[in-house]
């Protein structure tokens, strides 16, 4: 079991990969830092030697001023995967993602993902 909570001013673009902006320029010019908070849980399983799985769910929000209607409110995520390491140095996996997002206007979108990897170790 993995968890990761975060809460500051100014944390945008480090913990959610500059999802959120890290500051906005208010009408007096002058630079007011966002409120950002994540959190993310994850859960893996080992099947056996070779197979495990892992479960993974994160959220981001940010308090953003009213006039950014098209920045980045909040999103989450969640992903699942089986990988499978038929040797020590390499690793064989699948997983699908599911995500969305939220604007500040409300407008929204969603991205669903299945992805293959494979992995060497030299």
């Amino acid at each position: 079991m993995r968890f990761m909570l975060s809460v500051g001013d100014a944390l945008g673009r480090y913990n959610t990969n500059n999802f959120f902006a890290d500051a906005t320029v208010t009408s007096a010019g002058e630079l007011d830092s966002l409120t950002s908070y994540s959190g993310m849980l994850a859960y893996q399983h080992w099947w056996d030697k070779s197979w495990c799985s892992s479960l993974v769910y994160g959220v981001a929000y940010a308090d953003q001023p009213p006039f950014a209607r098209t920045a980045n409110q909040q999103t989450q995520s969640l992903h699942a995967n089986l990988l499978w390491s038929p040797m020590s140095q390499t690793t064989i996996g699948l997983e699908y993602i599911y995500a969305n997002r939220e604007l500040v206007n409300g407008q929204n979108g969603e991205l669903q993902r299945l992805q293959f990897s494979t992995r060497f170790n030299f």
